[in-house]
């Protein structure tokens, strides 16, 4: 067969670079490059294919032979084209870390020739390449800072209440994570006897919003039950983590109360004791963990415990078990919640807080009377009487008139038994102190234990019997929701016990999405040895409040393992009924269908339905080019997701729609992030560098118009073509101070060029009051939702156009403003503040010294912002904004 010429070859590479099938034209270049290793046009041609694939040490590479071959070959036209290339290809690659200073400082001599024949066309390009090769040796240095910097950016609004919802109670069905999702879970299987050695000694499990810790618990249980299967050789090299986060540092503290008294009963499994002793604490385990109100005995117990842990917290002198590690930016957390049990509920009644345990049909009228299973029938009545579970045989006779009131049952008994059990119960029982929130901003004093009493208890046997936990072990008549929790903790102290020195279960408290980029990012403040990524996660529904899939995908798949059969996974609880699928699902908080998202994301999507779950998993990143979304798609989508992100459609008014809410919280800061991502997945950074340059500059034109429709089920793949419109400049000026603040914080972490003319020290952060005069009526009267993420901070210019309109303000106001251009200079909108709150009565936030400065010299304002009833607060003047000096 007559081979190739390297001309022929050439030109069939040219028709792939202009269809750009770049990575095609690469190889036929390449080809010819080889085929006639003495023409200077082939190595050209491959350079700018490689630069197009965003490969820009190959990129170099290919100049520098193509240059080198000039030398005895002039060709003016060809080395103008390899001199504009050349500083950017270095530009890109020493922002991305593919060249490193070495590269060039070899190759000064044909850098230098080059640099002489630049056209004043790639002069700019040229002076950019200098400026951030002089600035390397800075950016090394600070890219930790710069890091830093970054996660500290909240990527959502703020809420008019900035307390945290405290969900002390699960609704899912405990999972084993090292084998399924839970029961009834399609998502794919996974067996953790089959992995290899080298993944066994380094298993992952993060639980993010990890709750009342029932999916870490029957993780124990279960992966404890496939380690005792597996071979010897395999036992010996097996490590396990697993990671539960929370956001709400009350939880954490009630999980480690849970799990110390875990480690009471390995201590009690290792010396004679008191069986009433052991039957005390996984009474007490009951309680606290199910019940709304707990014996004064457990009370004791528990309070003891809490004033230990407070104790050797406060003074760094915690020794957990060795299975236990509590992250140290966790405790002042679990302190204040430690402190709050112990020192604020002293005048706590049982009788108020049983007024508060309203979902049981008798108390509430828009319940339906739920189906016990005949084994609690009984106990049920019991608890329709006493509003608490019986306790076991060992400690019954401790409480009066109990005895004679469960041996009536299932008859009715009588008044005068009923009213002496109550009054005990109302005399020595104690409202149960782990469900009460420490960071409530409430006035109430009790938290609303809406649960039904047995539905854990249910789930709870239901997972006994689905890993085969009973063994003989039958429900004890005499104690049912005593005897299901007891099968279920002597398994966990069980696996405990055979996982003796190879499990580590780890406390986290945070954002999860804050949290998992620091891991990413590798600024996480936990030990050099725990895992960032992760061999299987699960998120609860803790997306329906993080914005869904896009964040998912943007802050939640870097921390996944680069493996098959690892995989995020996460249920709808919020807003389940409005979605009409999985694909109006993933359009609504990414704007891409589940086909797309995967391309853009370079994920698999492994399963989809909102009212099972759902699973995602990654592939090994960076994606070939050619898998993921053109240029035009990427700018046009991103264009979408930035317009949305500043101008959001109006979700519905949780008040009014109970069954619909829907959370729009991402802010520029979230944005940015995603662009961060993208160069990972394999986008190349010059794509993003040029659009995130024309955002900065304010010369963003495109044909994507804002989303004008309300979303009362969200917003729709159907909708698409609504997006478009004529193509025109728009005005991104009011957005830029925050852009501008965010890539001065973070500009050495960038991995890519970009033009900005501050740095971190540039910046300041700022405080202003902030008290609830200067809110709305509708915040104020509660007419919205104070606990969804809605507000902006938008700063003016008194006596300007743009003020009027401000006094106004509504959707079409900002809309008007972003379309037509007014207040170029006169307005800026925050969407990413690092305090805020009704009853903080403050606001603090970050941006440019010089720029508030100047803001304050001609008497700018500050006002509150909601976007989703366009609300508007009092104005607060510069004057009272006041910088804050660390």
């Amino acid at each position: 067969m007559p081979s190739i010429s390297a001309s022929d070859l050439k030109d069939k590479g040219n028709k792939h670079f202009a269809s750009r099938r770049f990575a095609k034209a690469a190889e036929l270049y390449e080809e010819a490059e080889k085929t006639d290793i003495d023409n200077a046009t082939y190595p050209s041609n491959l350079s700018a294919a490689l630069y197009e694939l965003g490969d820009y040490a190959g990129s170099y590479q290919a100049i520098l032979r193509s240059a080198k071959l000039l030398s005895a070959n002039l060709n003016p036209k060809l080395a103008a084209k390899l001199s504009s290339r050349l500083p950017k290809a270095l530009s890109h690659g020493l922002r991305d870390g593919t060249i490193v200073p070495k590269d060039y400082h070899e190759e000064e001599t044909t850098l230098k020739k080059l640099r002489d024949t630049a056209s004043v066309d790639s002069e700019t390009s040229w002076r950019e390449w200098e400026r951030i090769s002089g600035e390397y040796d800075s950016v090394v240095e600070r890219a930790r800072n710069a890091r830093t910097n970054f996660v500290s950016l909240h990527m959502a609004r703020r809420s008019a209440h900035s307390g945290l919802e405290y969900f002390c109670v699960g609704h899912d069905h405990p999972m084993s994570i090292s084998s399924d999702w839970g029961p009834g879970m399609k998502g794919e299987p996974f067996n953790v006897c089959t992995l290899s050695t080298e993944r066994l000694s380094r298993l992952s499990y993060f639980w993010g919003g990890g709750g009342d810790a029932r999916h870490v618990l029957g993780s124990i249980i279960g992966f404890s039950k496939a380690y005792l299967k597996m071979t010897p050789e395999k036992r010996e090299v097996t490590n396990v983590h697993f990671t539960l986060l929370d956001i709400h540092p009350t939880v954490l503290a009630r999980d480690l109360c849970l799990f110390m008294m875990i480690e009471e009963l390995i201590h009690l499994r290792e010396r004679a004791h008191d069986e009433v002793e052991e039957v005390e604490i996984k009474a007490t385990l009951l309680y606290i963990w199910m019940g709304a109100i707990i014996p004064s005995y457990c009370h004791a117990r528990f309070v003891k415990l809490a004033r230990s842990l407070l104790r050797d917290l406060s003074t760094c002198s915690f020794q957990p078990p060795q299975w236990l590690h509590v992250t140290a930016d966790s405790i002042p957390g679990i302190i204040v919640s430690l402190k709050f049990w112990l020192t604020q509920l002293s005048h706590q009644t049982v009788q108020e807080m049983l007024h508060h345990h309203c979902d049981r049909p008798d108390d509430n009228p828009f319940s339906f009377a739920p189906v016990v299973p005949s084994e609690f029938g009984v106990e049920d009545k019991w608890y329709g009487i006493t509003q608490c579970f019986v306790p076991p045989g060992p400690l019954r006779l401790r409480h009066e008139a109990f005895s004679a009131l469960w041996n009536c049952l299932p008859q009715s008994p009588p008044d005068a038994l009923r009213q002496q059990a109550n009054r005990h119960i109302d005399k020595t029982w104690k409202p149960n102190p782990s469900l009460f929130n420490a960071f409530d901003e409430g006035d109430f004093g009790y938290p609303d234990v809406e649960f039904r009493p047995f539905q854990m208890v249910e789930q709870i046997k239901d997972f006994n019997a689905r890993m085969d936990l009973l063994r003989g072990r039958k429900i004890k008549n005499d104690c049912p929701a005593y005897s299901v929790i007891e099968v279920f903790f002597d398994a966990v102290v069980d696996g405990l016990i055979a996982l003796n020195g190879r499990v580590c279960i780890e406390l986290l408290q945070g954002d999860v999405c804050q949290e998992l980029t620091k891991m990413a990012y590798n600024v996480d403040n936990r030990p050099a040895n725990f895992p960032r990524a992760f061999t299987r996660m699960w998120l609860s529904n803790v997306p329906d409040y993080t914005h869904g899939p896009m964040n998912i995908a943007a802050f939640t798949l870097p921390n996944l393992e680069q493996q098959s059969d690892a995989s995020v996974a996460f249920n709808c609880l919020l807003n389940t009924g409005i979605w009409e699928g999985g694909d109006h699902f993933v359009y609504n908080y990414t704007l891409l269908k589940s086909k797309d998202f995967a391309r853009f994301f370079g994920c698999r999507v492994i399963s989809n339905n909102t009212w099972g779950d759902m699973e995602f998993s990654t592939k090994s990143l960076p994606r070939p080019l050619s898998e993921l979304a053109t240029r035009q798609e990427l700018i046009a989508w991103l264009t979408r997701v930035l317009i949305i992100t500043i101008l959001p459609p109006r979700p519905p008014n949780p008040t009014v729609v109970l069954s619909g809410r829907i959370r729009y919280p991402n802010n520029l800061a979230a944005f940015f992030g995603l662009l961060m991502r993208l160069r990972a997945i394999g986008y190349p950074t010059h794509w993003l560098s040029e659009y995130l340059n024309d955002i900065i500059i304010d010369k963003l034109v495109t044909d994507i118009v804002p989303y004008y429709d309300d979303v009362p089920n969200g917003i729709h793949p159907s909708t698409q073509e609504e997006w478009q419109g004529p193509c025109r400049k728009v005005n991104l000026d009011p957005w830029q101070v925050e852009l501008e603040t965010m890539i001065a914080l973070s500009y050495e972490a960038i991995p890519f060029p970009i033009t900005v003319s501050r740095r971190q020290e540039d910046i300041g952060t700022y405080e202003a009051p902030l008290s609830p005069n200067e809110f709305g009526p509708a915040t104020l009267m509660e007419m919205f939702g104070n606990h969804d993420p809605v507000f902006n901070l938008v700063f003016y210019k008194c006596g300007t156009k743009v003020a009027n309109m401000i006094q106004r303000m509504d959707l079409g106001a900002m809309k008007e403003i972003f379309e037509m251009g007014h207040g170029k200079g006169e307005i800026y909108v925050l969407t990413s503040l690092d305090e805020f709150g009704l009853k903080k009565r403050i606001v603090r936030w970050r941006m440019g010294k010089e720029r508030v400065k100047k803001m304050k010299t001609e008497k700018w304002v500050f006002m509150t912002y909601r976007i989703d009833c366009h609300e508007i607060g009092s104005s607060v003047t510069a004057d009272k904004w006041v910088e804050v000096v660390s």
